[in-house]
């Protein structure tokens, strides 16, 4: 039987366990630009449906795309797992809940109210206390290191059952779509879809095959995903037409984010720090899917 291997990490002022995961996104034979942006965006985040992260002050960071328990998108798709795979939610990460005495909530009630004053419901002072005990300097040994490994080990087992694969892909796509169409401040009041889908019907993405549009799409939701304010404003910056020429579109889009001070976006940046871009990664995905030098590894 198949065990997770849980390590110990650090960011900042936070620590706590985490697990890479071992149910990569394999990509298919026959592509969908859908596949394209799910590698391009998962894989730099681990890429494994039960990947689980707790040492960044999100609380609990899991899944495939890596979504967080303090901005309540992590709590959406766990809603959704125990509407679509109750059986599966209920032996996992639902028992967990029980044990530890707390509730999912998207919106609190006035019901709710003392429970979120005790720490009961999953409001981020409660996960950041719960998930990242105590102020993020969880020791290795203990009972809140155990703790903390039993929690790291319920999102694993959620993530390891195909079912939950599923909706993770759907919950993804789902969230691309509708995000799409929001009227964005950092792009002026347009929407996504206005400048990155201005001829394809958004809702068959996921049906039709890679076109010289993908490769900005894909490098966008990546950095979209990990940081969705900045990508906007980034989006906006770009000048000419994403429609009558695609490809000098994504080339000034992938320089941007290729010579991005944000984090580890850019190649500077994140040789400052020893690390690999994040760019890097995501050109190295899209080419492999796409074929050489689609979106350039720019020195």
């Amino acid at each position: 039987m198949v065990k997770p291997v849980i390590k110990w990490a650090t960011y900042n002022n936070w620590s706590g366990p985490y697990i890479k995961g071992s149910q990569p996104y394999k990509p298919p034979n026959k592509l969908t630009e859908w596949d394209v942006i799910a590698y391009a965006v998962g894989y730099p985040e681990g890429g494994c449906y039960d990947s689980y992260f707790a040492a960044d002050g999100t609380a609990v960071t899991f899944g495939l795309f890596q979504w967080t328990a303090t901005s309540s998108r992590l709590q959406t798709l766990l809603f959704r797992c125990l509407d679509q795979a109750s059986d599966v939610y209920l032996k996992t990460v639902g028992e967990l809940f029980d044990d530890l005495g707390l509730e999912l909530s998207l919106n609190l009630t006035s019901d709710q109210g003392e429970l979120r004053k005790n720490g009961k419901v999953l409001d981020p002072t409660a996960l950041r206390a719960t998930f990242t005990p105590p102020n993020g300097k969880c020791p290795k040994t203990g009972p809140e290191w155990k703790t903390a490994c039993e929690i790291a080990k319920a999102f694993w087992a959620l993530g390891q059952d195909p079912e939950i694969q599923r909706i993770q892909q759907e919950f993804f796509q789902a969230e691309l779509y509708l995000e799409s169409l929001v009227k964005r401040p950092k792009l002026k009041g347009k929407t996504i879809a206005s400048i990155l889908y201005p001829t394809t019907d958004l809702g068959n993405d996921d049906v039709l095959p890679p076109t010289a549009y993908t490769p900005a799409r894909a490098l966008f939701w990546s950095f979209w995903q990990n940081s969705p304010r900045q990508a906007e404003q980034y989006l906006n910056s770009i000048p000419g037409s994403f429609k009558s020429d695609p490809k000098t579109f994504t080339l000034k889009l992938a320089r941007k984010f290729a010579h991005s001070t944000f984090g580890n976006w850019g190649i500077e940046k994140a040789a400052e720090n020893g690390r690999e871009a994040r760019y890097t990664k995501i050109a190295k995905c899209v080419n492999a899917l796409m074929g050489k030098d689609t979106l350039l590894l720019i020195p």
